[in-house]
């Protein structure tokens, strides 16, 4: 009762609370921001809720241009503002200065359980490589014991892999110290209403840390990663396999992009770069 704004973050899980915040809104005038960084009004089960608090909001805060384009047809008042990361914790854990690692180092990260259809992207370009004798190793973080995903591993003959299942990610610098261990980390997404939502997280944290990122050109990663200089984008099996084969006969290029993709990061996507565009967003209601 006491606060002049209402700050909201993807909360529309709780009807209750939706409504109690509607009246709030509605009834008593009160400013509401509502901030999601996802395509939450896919999901069923808050697909109305979200119409509704994107309706009735003072301003509207969303990740990327997808996002913005869906928010704009129910509320004039939206502000782009990426995913941000405590950049300070990440940069504790840059990846050495180093050549790209004999066999290269290839790193996911995220919750194995939601990603099945994406890290199913891979297994043609890790069948090629296998197949081209490029030697490499898989290093797959939240593994969650997800059997599907297992699976499609499990039929690429000759493939080095190692499946951390669980850690805690409640502390950003566990991730971190795993990341440092990556070449290169990679962000495989199908393109989807859904995935367009995406806000490129797992490659902010790979950058964070010195590591390049070979990412889909879906979602945010389209704007965050600039093809060749901080990173790749890769739009096919072929693209991937290019990509990889360019760096494992250039090792010395994971240093030199990795070290630009890790300032990107630190200009635009740290809580230092953020934090004073939250703040601009707040201020305009």
């Amino acid at each position: 009762k006491s606060g002049d704004v209402i700050y909201l973050v993807r909360t529309v899980f709780q009807l209750d609370f939706v409504l109690v915040v509607m009246f709030f809104r509605v009834f008593l005038r009160r400013k509401v921001i509502f901030d999601f960084d996802d395509a939450i009004y896919l999901k069923d089960f808050c697909r109305y809720r979200s119409r509704w608090l994107t309706r009735v909001a003072s301003a509207v805060v969303v990740g990327n241009e997808h996002l913005r384009a869906w928010a704009l047809k129910r509320n004039r008042r939206v502000f782009v503002i990426p995913t941000a990361i405590p950049f300070d914790t990440y940069r504790q854990f840059t990846r050495a200065p180093t050549a790209a690692s004999n066999p290269l180092v290839i790193g996911w990260s995220g919750h194995a359980v939601n990603h099945v259809k994406n890290l199913r992207l891979l297994v043609p370009v890790f069948k090629t490589l296998i197949d081209k004798r490029i030697a490499f190793r898989f290093i797959l973080i939240g593994g969650m014991n997800h059997a599907p995903m297992r699976a499609l591993f499990a039929g690429l003959p000759g493939l080095d892999i190692t499946i951390i299942d669980s850690i805690d990610w409640t502390d950003p610098g566990n991730i971190a110290r795993l990341i440092k261990g990556f070449d290169v980390g990679v962000m495989p997404l199908v393109r989807d209403d859904n995935t367009e939502g995406k806000c490129a997280l797992k490659a902010i944290e790979y950058m964070a840390c010195a590591v390049p990122a070979i990412v889909s050109p879906v979602g945010a990663n389209k704007t965050l990663i600039e093809h060749g200089v901080d990173g790749w984008q890769a739009d096919s099996t072929e693209d991937w396999v290019s990509i990889i084969e360019q760096i494992v006969n250039n090792p010395k290029l994971v240093a030199k992009v990795g070290e630009k993709a890790q300032q990107k990061v630190r200009h635009e996507y740290s809580y230092d770069a953020i934090v004073p565009r939250i703040k601009q967003a707040i201020e305009s209601v």
